[in-house]
């Protein structure tokens, strides 16, 4: 899982040149008509910051049953849902987080 921080348009772009229909891709109401392709999931809306920390999990479960081969997440700021809210994320991560300018990089490297 990769969480990839960068504007949501930025985000969405680095996102959209490796997502493949096994891929899951966490974002928000507000962004999931900027994803072309992948296992779309929005764990709640930026207006109801709450709805992201309730939902976290819940997607994640999804991807598991999805069976999705890799997760590319939205950074959610601090500002917008809280800290505690990304510390889960990135803990679900592993810490795996990188700009979103970095991403094509990062994920060949671990392939490799």
């Amino acid at each position: 899982m990769w969480v990839v921080v960068g504007t949501a348009e930025e985000t969405a772009a680095a996102i959209n040149e490796l997502a493949g229909p096994r891929t899951g891709i966490l974002t928000v109401e507000e962004h999931k008509d900027l994803y072309r392709s992948g296992q779309i999931l929005s764990a709640g809306s930026l207006g109801i910051p709450e709805s992201i920390a309730h939902n976290l999990f819940a997607c994640l479960r999804a991807f598991d049953e999805l069976g999705v081969e890799k997760i590319f997440s939205e950074d959610f700021s601090e500002a917008e849902v809280g800290a505690a809210v990304m510390n889960r994320l990135l803990k679900a991560a592993g810490g795996n987080e990188v700009p979103a300018s970095e991403l094509r990089a990062r994920v060949e490297e671990e392939r490799q």
